[in-house]
């Protein structure tokens, strides 16, 4: 499928300038990528930062590719997306294989030819992949792949945090100590451990939303939130 590839020049800035290359690369992406002979296939979802892999295909031997990200809710413009610099180039069968690293971030640039600024991609939300032949030729082809962002994992996200000491009892045996939290702040931690331990009707099972295991004088208590992998407390109980 043909398309123009006219556009009038603007005086503008070196960043804006940049931005409107991107706006018109992905605004030609979108009538296009509707041509029979060219394809572009790849993974159903992708993380930010992580490697992506894509199959193209039918653009023509030794022709390369230009390769560009959009939010599919900002689909065909209002300059939002990314080029990928890397470059691509087909084979003799017309076929390449575009391996790259999805960017954290893609660029917003406000009425087209405003400011640019970074923004992370909204996790859980769908993307376009634009694959276009070079754009200086008339006859280019273009092809699309929809993906989706993946959402990120509370468990991989969750670090382990060292939160001291909760001591009830100077120079006593009445202290919580060595405490860790994963998946929750120091802050929340401790506190919810302060207003349990204070509790003189306080359950056994532990603080209130959690469930305790293990335990005992000198030895390490585990406390989850039930039905939950995460958040997770734990501390080592005094005498």
């Amino acid at each position: 499928m043909k398309a123009s590839n006219r556009h009038e020049r603007q005086s503008v800035s070196p960043r804006s300038r940049v931005c409107l290359m991107i706006i018109f690369a992905l605004v030609v992406g979108g009538p296009v990528a509707q041509a029979s002979a060219a394809s572009l296939k790849g993974p159903k979802r992708v993380t930010p930062g992580k490697n992506a892999t894509f199959r193209a295909s039918g653009f023509g031997a030794d022709k390369q590719i230009n390769l560009t990200l959009q939010p599919t809710v900002n689909r065909d413009g209002n300059g939002f997306g990314i080029r990928i610099k890397k470059r691509f180039k087909t084979n003799a069968n017309g076929k390449a294989t575009l391996r790259f690293k999805w960017p954290s971030r893609y660029n917003a640039c406000a009425g087209g030819s405003g400011p640019c600024t970074k923004r992370k991609w909204k996790r859980g939300s769908r993307a376009d992949a634009n694959a276009c032949g070079d754009l200086r030729n008339r006859n280019y082809s273009c092809a699309r792949k929809v993906v989706r962002i993946a959402k990120a994992s509370a468990t991989a996200a969750a670090r382990t945090r060292r939160c001291g000491n909760l001591v009830f009892t100077p120079q006593s045996g009445d202290v919580l100590g060595s405490i860790r939290a994963r998946g929750i702040s120091c802050k929340r931690a401790r506190s919810k451990l302060r207003a349990w331990r204070r509790n003189s009707y306080r359950p056994s099972s532990g603080p209130r939303g959690y469930r305790c295991r293990g335990g005992g004088p000198g030895k390490r208590s585990t406390c989850r939130r039930k039905g939950r992998r995460v958040p997770v407390i734990s501390f080592i109980s005094g005498t």
